[in-house]
C-alpha cells in the first residue's frame, strides 16, 4: 500500500498540489481585488449547485422510502432557493448575513445563560459569559453593517486562499524535490 501512495505522490501528487495552490492563489487574489464580483460569483455558484441538488432530489424522490411528496417539495424548495441565489446573489448574501447575525445573537444569549460547571479553579461559566458577549456583539455588528460584513468575509476568505495557495505551491515544489 505504501508503494502505491508513494508512486502516486511521485508522479501526480506534486502536480496536483502545485496546480491547486496556483488556483487557490488566483482565487484569493480575485477575492481581494474584485470583492463585490467575488461575492456575486460565489453565491451564484452555490445557487447553481443548489438547483442541481434540487433536481436530483426530485428525480430520486421515488427511490426514497417514505413520503415521496415531501421529498418532491424539498427538491422544489431547493430549486427556488437556488434560483434566488442565481438571480439575486447580493440580496441572498445579505439574507445570509442577517441569518448568521440572528444565530450569533441567539447562541450568545444561550451562552450568557448557560450553567457551566467549575473544575478546581477553572470557571467555565466566566468564559461562557465572555464568549456569549462576543457573539451577541458580533451579531449586532452584522445587523448594523451587513455590507461591510460581506466585504470583510470575502477578504478573510481571500487571505485564507492566498495562504493556502502559497502553502500548496511550496508543498508541491517540496514533493517534486523529494521525488526528483
Amino acid at each position: 500500500m505504501d508503494n502505491i501512495i508513494t508512486e502516486n505522490l511521485k508522479f501526480n501528487g506534486w502536480k496536483d498540489m502545485f496546480l491547486f495552490g496556483i488556483l487557490a492563489l488566483i482565487l484569493g487574489i480575485f477575492a481581494l481585488i474584485w470583492t463585490g464580483m467575488t461575492i456575486e460569483i460565489y453565491v451564484m455558484v452555490v445557487g447553481i449547485i443548489t438547483i442541481m441538488v434540487g433536481f436530483s432530489t426530485i428525480f430520486n424522490a421515488h427511490q426514497i422510502n417514505g413520503d415521496t411528496d415531501l421529498h418532491m417539495l424539498k427538491g422544489v424548495v431547493e430549486i427556488l432557493f437556488g434560483a434566488l441565489m442565481l438571480f439575486l446573489p447580493i440580496f441572498m448574501a445579505t439574507v445570509a448575513v442577517f441569518m448568521m447575525a440572528f444565530f450569533f445573537i441567539m447562541f450568545g444569549v444561550a451562552l450568557l445563560f448557560a450553567v457551566a460547571p467549575s473544575v478546581e479553579g477553572f470557571d467555565f461559566g466566566k468564559y461562557a459569559s465572555v464568549f456569549g458577549i462576543i457573539f451577541v456583539v458580533l451579531g449586532i455588528i452584522f445587523i448594523i453593517f451587513p455590507d461591510q460584513t460581506l466585504v470583510a468575509a470575502t477578504w478573510i476568505i481571500g487571505v485564507i486562499l492566498i495562504i493556502l495557495g502559497i502553502s500548496c505551491i511550496g508543498g508541491g515544489w517540496k514533493l517534486k524535490q523529494t521525488f526528483a
